[in-house]
Order: structure tokens, then sequence, then C-alpha cells
């Protein structure tokens, strides 16, 4: 019985030893930033945020310009999607200025099982990853 216990308690010794002398260095990290926004990204339907958040940063950049020179010329939609795209780039800004390690996005409309991500990835892509007022772009795994 001695025996058996001892030869169990050297196994156990072992596994747990096993890696303490690995080469594979691992990232530790002493803290971690979590947040949480609520960003009233609901649109009329998924396809209106999708074509928002496609926008690249230079189409954004002529609409907004646009806008703000009250160009007589704009249409009532144009008017409304400048002022969403503000909205979000706002938002984009929030982001890179807080710089949260990990963040729940709520109020962000998806295509209703949440397997379209084109919405997601234009925000990622046309948003976050653009400076927003001189902060930093900002990237994630998702």
């Amino acid at each position: 019985m001695t025996m058996k216990k001892t030869f169990i308690a050297a196994s156990i010794a072992l596994a747990a030893l096993s890696g303490c002398n690995s080469s594979d260095s691992v990232n530790t990290y002493t803290e971690a930033r979590f947040a949480t926004f609520n960003l009233s990204f609901d649109r009329a339907t998924y396809e209106d945020l999708v074509a928002e958040m496609s926008l690249t940063q230079d189409e954004q950049s002529v609409l907004i310009e646009r806008y703000k020179n009250e160009d007589p010329s704009l249409t009532d939609q144009e008017i409304a999607t400048a002022e969403k795209v503000i909205q979000i780039r706002n938002v984009a800004e929030i982001i890179q200025r807080v710089r949260p390690n990990a963040f729940v996005l709520a109020e962000f409309n998806n295509d209703g099982n949440g397997e379209d991500m084109k919405a997601l990835n234009g925000f990622h892509d046309n948003y976050l990853a653009h400076s927003q007022n001189d902060q930093q772009p900002i990237a994630f795994a998702y």
C-alpha cells in the first residue's frame, strides 16, 4: 500500500513539474481593461448598418465635409448617413481612447442569427483601424 501511495505521489509530482524546464515563453498579463458600450447602432435594417460600416475612411471624410459645409446638394438620406457616420466615428474614438482589452458592444444590429459579420468587420476595418481625432487606431481579434 505504501509503495502504491509513493508511486502515485511521484507520478503527480512528475506531471506537475513536466513543463518547468520548457523553453516556451508564455505572455502573462497583470491587468486587463474590460468595457461595455451601449452603441445605439440600431438601424431600421441590418443592411443600413452594413452600408454605414462599409464606407471607407475617404468616403466618410468627403460626406462629413459636405455635411459640415452645408452642401445644398446633399439629399436627406445623405444628411442622415453623415450624422450616423459622425456618431460611429465618435464611438470609435471613445474605444480608441479607453483602449479596452475586451469589450461588449450593446445595440449593435446583426443579421438576426449572428452569422453575417459585415457590419462588425466594417466597424473594425473602417472605423477602429483608423485614427479618430488623433487617437491611435486599435485592432481586436474576434
